[in-house]
């Protein structure tokens, strides 16, 4: 028996770029641990909003002020700043990273592990 968590990039990461704290989560493994569950993490790179709010990270927030291409743009013109666009999959406008890159760098990979 088990359950699903939503790894939410904006509370993992709220205290500023690339300053992680898995804290919350690690202490939720070791209670499904203790309770002998399992857990399939999900990772959530866009914004969570209908019962639970989980934010983009401020930094994306504050790159999408100066930046609102960063978000993704239906076909009518209407923004949408709960998702990235795809258009910035590979390119360099998250401080000199991909978005791409910002999910699958060392620093985010190694802070993972739990």
């Amino acid at each position: 028996m088990g359950s699903w968590l939503i790894f939410g990039g904006g509370l993992v990461e709220s205290k500023g770029l690339r300053q992680y704290d898995w804290s919350g989560y690690r202490a939720l493994f070791e209670v499904a641990m203790e309770c002998d569950l399992r857990v399939q993490a999900i990772m959530s790179f866009h914004q969570c909003g209908d019962s639970i709010f989980i934010p983009l990270p401020d930094w994306v927030l504050q790159i999408g002020e100066s930046n609102p291409d960063v978000f993704y743009t239906n076909n009518k013109g209407k923004r949408n700043k709960e998702y990235l666009s795809i258009g910035v999959d590979d390119v360099a406008v998250f401080h000199g990273r991909t978005a791409i890159m910002e999910i699958s760098f060392p620093d985010f990979g190694h802070q993972t592990n739990m």
